[in-house]
C-alpha cells in the first residue's frame, strides 16, 4: 500500500512513527507530511528504526504555531527559549501578586488570543504549507490511503479537503478529544462553532480511530460512525544501562519525562510524600534523586522550594526523544502519575506504554486511585503503586534500601503481556482497519 500521512511530529510523535513499524515491515510505502523544526529530526522522533526505503519525512515548512510572533518579542525582550512562556509570565507576576488577577493574566490573554484568532487552533498557520506539500505528493504518486492524526486538528483539516479534491480514502487519527475533552478552554459560544466545524470536518472521513474505550465513547456522540480503538503503545524495548550516580550511585535515581497535566495529575501527593520520608527519617536526602525532563512549570518550581527539595528534584527541561529513552533505560525508577481529572479510571496513558519501552521500573503516584493505568501495570509486572503521600513516603523507603542493597531495582516484566502492548503489534490492527475500507 501507498500512505500519505499529515501530521506534525512534533506532536505525534512517537504514536504516528510507532504506527508505521509494521507497515514499513510489509513494505508498504509510507510519507509523512510534517514540518521539520530541527535538523537533528530523526534522532528528535526516534526514526532510526524505520526503514528509509519504505518511510519518508517530506518538509512542509512553517515558521511556527500562532504564537511565534509573540514568543520572539519575549525572547527580545529577555525570556528564557528554554523555557515556557506562560510559566515564565506567571514567575514574573507571582510576588506581589500571587493570588490576584493578575498572576492568571497570562493565561487569560493567551486563551483569549487563540479563542478570537486561531480556527481551528494554533496549528493553523501550517495549512497553507502542508495542503500545498500534500498536493506535490500526491501530484508525484497518488496514494492508497490518506491519514491524519491530531491534535492538532488543522491537520484533520488539511486532509478532509486533500481527500475531497482528490477522492482519496481518508482515517483521521484522535490521539485526544477536541470540542467534548474536559479540558476545553474556551467559551460556549466557541465551543459551538468548533462543534460545528468539527462534525462538517469530520463527515468525510472514511475511518476514525482513537486511542482508548472512553474517548471512542465521546466521540460517539458527536461523530458519524462508531471510532476504531488502537490504544497507544511502546516504540521498542531499550535495553537498559545500569546507571551510576556521580556523587553516589546508591541514590534512589528517579526520572519523570515529558509534559505533566496542572490540575490532572497530583505531582505535589508525590512531593509531599518525598517531604514526609524526610521529616520522619525514612530517608536522607542523599538517598534518592529526582529528575523532571519537559516543559518548565512554574508550580512544580514553588513546590519543590516551599517542601526546600531543592537538593534532590530538579527541572531540566526538554531533550530530544532519542535522549528520553536513555534516561528513562539508566533510571531506577520511571516516575507516572495517575490522571485524576473527570475521565479517572477510564485513560490508559501514553507516558506508561513509553515507559515499557524503557525497560525498568515504573513508580505510580498519585492520592487517588486510577483503575485502567493501575491495572495495566499490574498485569504487565512493570512496576510499584502507591497512593497517598504516607504510602509514597513508605513505598520509597522500602525502594531506597532495596537499592541500597541490591545496586538496583529488580524488573522481571510479564513479556507476554508486554509485547500485546507494542507500537508493532498495535500497527497491526490499523493495516487490518485499512484493508477493510480499501476497494
Amino acid at each position: 500500500m501507498k500512505i500519505l500521512i499529515i501530521a506534525n511530529l512534533d506532536h505525534a510523535s512517537p504514536r504516528i512513527p510507532g504506527l508505521s513499524q509494521y507497515l514499513v515491515n510489509k513494505k508498504d510505502f509510507i510519507r509523512v507530511i510534517t514540518p521539520i523544526t530541527n535538523p537533528d529530526y530523526k534522532k528528535k522522533w526516534a526514526l532510526g528504526e524505520l526503514d528509509s526505503r519504505f518511510f519518508k519525512i517530506i518538509d512542509a515548512p512553517y515558521s511556527g504555531d500562532a504564537l511565534q510572533i509573540l514568543r520572539k518579542i519575549l525572547w527580545k525582550l529577555g525570556f528564557s527559549k528554554g523555557k515556557s512562556l506562560t510559566e515564565q509570565l506567571k514567575e514574573k507576576t507571582k510576588q506581589s501578586h500571587s493570588q490576584s488577577f493578575l498572576s492568571k493574566l497570562p493565561n487569560f490573554l493567551l486563551y483569549k488570543f487563540q479563542e478570537l484568532l486561531c480556527f481551528p487552533d494554533l496549528e493553523i498557520t501550517w495549512y497553507k504549507s502542508a495542503f500545498s506539500e500534500a498536493k506535490k505528493q500526491i501530484a508525484i504518486d497518488k496514494p492508497d490511503i490518506l491519514i491524519s492524526s491530531s491534535p492538532f486538528m488543522t491537520s484533520h483539516l488539511v486532509a478532509s479537503r486533500i481527500s475531497k479534491k482528490y477522492k482519496l480514502l481518508w482515517i483521521a487519527d484522535y490521539r485526544d478529544t477536541w470540542t467534548n475533552n474536559t479540558a476545553y478552554p474556551f467559551s460556549k459560544i466557541r465551543k459551538k462553532l468548533d462543534l460545528f466545524l468539527e462534525k462538517k470536518i469530520m463527515a468525510r472521513a472514511n475511518l476514525i480511530t482513537t486511542v482508548s474505550e472512553t474517548y471512542k465513547t465521546k466521540l460517539k456522540e458527536i461523530l458519524p460512525f462508531e471510532p476504531i480503538v488502537i490504544p497507544n503503545g511502546y516504540t521498542k524495548l531499550t535495553k537498559p544501562e545500569k546507571f551510576m550516580n556521580e556523587e553516589n550511585d546508591k541514590a534512589l535515581n528517579i526520572i519523570y519525562t515529558g509534559t505533566i497535566y496542572e490540575g490532572y495529575q497530583n505531582f505535589p501527593e508525590f512531593l509531599l510524600g518525598i517531604n514526609y520520608a524526610l521529616e520522619n527519617g525514612l530517608l536522607l536526602e542523599s538517598d534518592i534523586k529526582v529528575n523532571f525532563y519537559g516543559r518548565y512549570i512554574h508550580e512544580l518550581d514553588k513546590q519543590i522550594h516551599n517542601l526546600k527539595l531543592e537538593n534532590i528534584v530538579f527541572q531540566n527541561g526538554y531533550i530530544d526523544r532519542e535522549d528520553i529513552f536513555t534516561k528513562q533505560s539508566s533510571s531506577d525508577l520511571q516516575l507516572f502519575f495517575n490522571w485524576e481529572g473527570s475521565e479517572v479510571g477510564g485513560l490508559s496513558h501514553l507516558k506508561l506504554y513509553e515507559y515499557f519501552g524503557a525497560m525498568r521500573p515504573i513508580l505510580v503516584c498519585g492520592s487517588i486511585e486510577d483503575r485502567v493505568n493501575q491495572e495495566l501495570v499490574a498485569r504487565t509486572n512493570t512496576g510499584h503503586v502507591c497512593i497517598g503521600k504516607i504510602n509514597i513516603a513508605n513505598k520509597l523507603q522500602e525502594l531506597s534500601q532495596i537499592k541500597k542493597d541490591m545496586a538496583e531495582i529488580p524488573h522481571n516484566p510479564n513479556m507476554e503481556e508486554l509485547t500485546v502492548n507494542s507500537y508493532f503489534e498495535r500497527s497491526k490492527l490499523l493495516r487490518s482497519e485499512i484493508i477493510k475500507i480499501l476497494p
